[in-house]
């Protein structure tokens, strides 16, 4: 919502003419194709989607024909490191590595992150569908 709220105070500064739509794009019916001239996922985004093909196939439906798709995500790599609330994190060597890169068990975590307000709070429990 801080997100939407921001990026609506950028457009109305740029005089811009913008919607902002926060969703679950699976739930979306076809009243969006054809509609959105760019279509934004931020860092740590993708990794959320269960099924990207379909993810994907939703956005190339929403997108106008002249429309932009734009991906800032992070590198899987990071996964590897060590967050400062947990307990196998150590401030003297925050690079160590403490992760595999392959699991066979899921990635749980209960830890927000707020890319706007930079701040971290409790979030509802989730399990990334990544490496």
């Amino acid at each position: 919502d801080e997100f939407i709220a921001e990026a609506s105070v950028i457009a109305k500064s740029a005089n811009l003419d913008c919607r902002f739509v926060r969703t679950n794009i699976y739930d979306l019916n076809t009243e969006y194709d054809n509609t959105f001239n760019l279509i934004l996922f931020t860092a740590g985004a993708l990794t959320w989607f269960h099924d990207l093909g379909r993810l994907f196939e939703l956005v190339g439906r929403m997108l106008r024909p002249e429309g932009y798709l734009v991906v800032y995500e992070i590198h899987p790599f990071t996964n590897l490191l060590a967050l400062k609330d947990e307990p196998v994190y150590e401030a003297t060597n925050p690079y160590k590595i403490v992760y595999r890169y392959f699991r066979n068990d899921p990635w749980v975590s209960d830890t927000g992150a707020d890319y706007i307000g930079k701040t971290t709070y409790k979030s509802k429990t989730f399990t990334p569908f990544s490496i």
